[in-house]
């Protein structure tokens, strides 16, 4: 019976050990908001103080049961706590013999992130009696498991390491910063979103096809261009970490722009689940140009003004980039291999390329468009081209592509 459903002659009959143990296994099975409805008085409150401080001082000590191990366990990963709460996940499971016990039961405690169980399944080696939700991704994250395995063996690739270069592109001189690492993405976020935010940035995703999730994602502004290898960091990162970084970048302050927005929405919910309800948000709305173009060719005194006779044979970033900045976009690397690291020279200078000229883009039609229509009509033709994400259920990068008229390259 769920113990928070319990009356007070049900609890009343627990002996003390009894009631105890349930109230540590309610934050195990992830229930502890439901303990509200069982400690209703001072003295059961102060208990339950009394049994998590008791927890934490049996685990400094090292004299710590089994249920006592699993709450610290539990408690390390809601807090985010990675390096604490593997340092400690390996210290408990090693047995005598070098290896790992109680694998099933430390899997399941992971079961809210099947991606960093299925990793730890892996290095620990559970073959038998694997829980049913780990059967489900094993196709999904054999890359993420191989390089956790090399991570936690103390094997750090050099793509982990954090570079600041110098590239020119279309004729202009960009830093280049590449952030594979927890610190160099908490350093990024903090001299390029905390102490000077941008007021337009340029964005852009690269993903791994077959599975439809963020290899990188490509940031730009005037002066700078970054690429975050999300396929690294997520081995580092949790979900809650990767929100407060997204909250950065769909900043309401900050207009973002991309190409056709809705198939990147869809591979950064798809990659980070918990972020769409932020992409969801009217207030953190992205200027899509794919629409704002869609928008142009319907009027023809604006698509005149924008396209000045030029051809336009489909709305791609091809097809645009040409018609509209007569640049010629390479776009052979799209269909290299994004999830093999280290990324290419090559392979960088095309991710931040996209996210560079989407601004080069906006930049020229809001120009012509000004020039021709005034401040006012330029205005009102980009803001309705502004677009969020869309709660589409059972939705596919095919679904979404199509429904915008033809895939973005």
């Amino acid at each position: 019976m769920d113990f928070s459903r319990l009356n007070k002659a049900g609890r009343r009959r627990l002996r003390r050990d009894e009631f105890d143990e349930r109230l540590l296994q309610a934050h195990i099975d992830g229930k502890a908001d439901d303990l509200s409805n069982i400690l209703t008085s001072k003295k059961l409150k102060r208990r339950y103080m009394t049994i998590l401080d008791n927890c934490y001082k049996n685990a400094k000590s090292g004299i710590i049961n089994g249920l006592e191990q699993k709450f610290i366990e539990k408690k390390m990963f809601e807090n985010n706590n990675r390096a604490a709460f593997e340092q400690y996940a390996i210290d408990k499971l090693t047995n005598n013999n070098g290896g790992f016990a109680y694998k099933k039961d430390f899997i399941n405690l992971l079961a809210d992130d099947p991606k960093y169980a299925y990793c730890w399944a892996k290095f620990i080696n559970l073959k038998r009696k694997k829980p049913t939700f780990l059967k489900k991704v094993k196709n999904v994250y054999k890359s993420d498991a191989e390089a956790f395995i090399r991570r936690m063996n103390g094997e750090i690739p050099t793509a982990e390491l954090d570079k600041t270069e110098s590239c020119e592109i279309f004729d202009k001189r960009y830093k280049i910063i590449t952030v594979a690492t927890p610190k160099g993405l908490k350093d990024f976020f903090r001299t390029y979103f905390v102490e000077s935010k941008p007021k337009i940035l340029g964005m852009d995703v690269e993903s791994i096809p077959y599975i439809n999730q963020i290899s990188t994602i490509q940031l730009a502004t005037a002066d700078w261009c970054a690429i975050i290898d999300v396929h690294i960091l997520s081995e580092h990162l949790s979900d809650s970490d990767w929100k407060i970084y997204f909250e950065r970048i769909f900043d309401p302050l900050i207009t973002r722009v991309g190409f056709a927005f809705a198939s990147d929405y869809y591979l950064i919910g798809n990659t980070f689940p918990r972020i769409s309800p932020l992409m969801q948000n009217e207030r953190s709305k992205s200027l899509c140009l794919k629409k704002l173009v869609d928008s142009i060719l319907k009027i023809p005194e604006a698509k005149d003004a924008v396209l000045h006779g030029r051809p336009l044979s489909s709305v791609s970033l091809l097809n645009v980039t040409k018609a509209i900045l007569g640049i010629e976009l390479d776009k052979d690397m799209q269909q290299s291999d994004w999830a093999q690291r280290p990324l290419t020279n090559e392979q960088k200078i095309y991710a931040v390329t996209d996210a560079i000229v989407v601004l080069l883009i906006k930049e020229k039609i809001e120009n012509d468009l000004k020039k021709n229509f005034g401040p006012t009509a330029a205005f009102n033709i980009i803001e309705d081209a502004f677009v969020s994400m869309k709660a589409e259920k059972d939705a596919t990068i095919e679904k979404l592509t199509k429904n915008l008229g033809g895939v973005s390259i």
